[in-house]
């Protein structure tokens, strides 16, 4: 029950504590070097001074203050107690610019934050299933396709809304929605039948929210996350492409300081090379080092 991460029990990772900063991370399944897992593979995420503790996050996905300490106690019966962030990352749980309260009974139901993480979570298990059915078939139905479609401008339409509720453009809540966004739309460019029009609209729309993303990213990760690598490739992929076909929907983003094809392309290089420096970091030769 303590010690169990999604795919068993491990006998080293079940020694590492949880902290609300970690300096290490599990990798996903998918994102281990290894298709048959016989390992959970973790990375740290920062420099490790020597004598300092490894920790890892022992909830599943980015979750509200209120939510990781209802969760980690039903689940490891530990309390991390009120928030004792005081910087940036305290402004990322705040709504309306005021704490919401938060407590281990469970007894806070229906909450804003609450209602968000559900919509979430139910619209990344459409996504899933979305992977999962093209995974499966050689070719993918227009049905499918249709399908994805649609998600992608729910989440658009969840993430306005839950800013809007919210009113903090920078809150933890909005990262996975983000994420999940860049997610589908690289689902929804797949789509052979797309018209150009509708591919520059789902290019502009994952550029915005890659650029979005990036600093929120930064914020609660810290600068060389392998995470906004992944972040950086998207949004330098997307910039390059409309680059080369419709500088007018880039200017159309309205972004800071973005008005001219050369400023695009500047940032374009700069976030391209942020992509490679993070990436050198996190070499993928375990399987190297487990047979010697």
């Amino acid at each position: 029950r303590y010690n169990g991460l999604e795919s068993g029990v491990y006998y080293h990772v079940a020694m590492l504590n949880h902290a609300e900063v970690p300096n290490c991370c599990i990798l996903s399944a998918k994102e281990t070097s290894c298709e048959e897992i016989r390992y959970r593979e973790v990375r740290s995420t920062r420099h490790i001074d020597a004598g300092e503790t490894l920790t890892i996050s022992y909830l599943p996905r980015i979750m509200s203050h209120a939510s990781r300490r209802r969760s980690l106690w039903e689940q490891h019966r530990f309390d991390i107690g009120p928030l004792q962030f005081k910087d940036e990352r305290y402004k990322m749980e705040l709504i309306n610019d005021i704490l919401p309260p938060s407590n281990i009974c469970g007894v806070m139901k229906d909450t804003l934050t609450d209602r968000i993480e559900r919509s979430t979570e139910e619209l990344e298990r459409l996504q899933h299933d979305i992977e999962t059915s093209m995974h499966l078939s050689s070719t993918t139905s227009p049905e499918i396709y249709e399908i994805a479609k649609a998600l992608e401008q729910s989440v658009v339409e969840l993430y306005n809304e839950s800013r809007n509720k919210l009113q903090n453009e920078s809150h933890i809540l909005l990262i996975p929605i983000l994420s999940l966004h860049l997610e589908i739309c690289a689902l929804v460019l797949k789509n052979p039948s797309l018209t150009n029009s509708m591919q520059l609209v789902v290019l502009s729309r994952q550029t915005l929210s890659a650029y979005r993303l990036l600093p929120l990213q930064r914020c609660l990760l810290g600068a060389d996350h392998f995470d906004l690598a992944r972040t950086s490739l998207d949004l330098a992929n997307s910039i390059s492409e409309l680059m080369s076909r419709s500088t007018k929907t880039l200017y159309a983003l309205d972004l800071p300081s973005m008005d001219t094809f050369a400023s695009w392309s500047g940032f374009e290089q700069k976030t391209r090379k942020e992509h490679l420096r993070i990436k050198s970091m996190y070499p993928y030769d375990v399987e190297k080092h487990i047979a010697s």
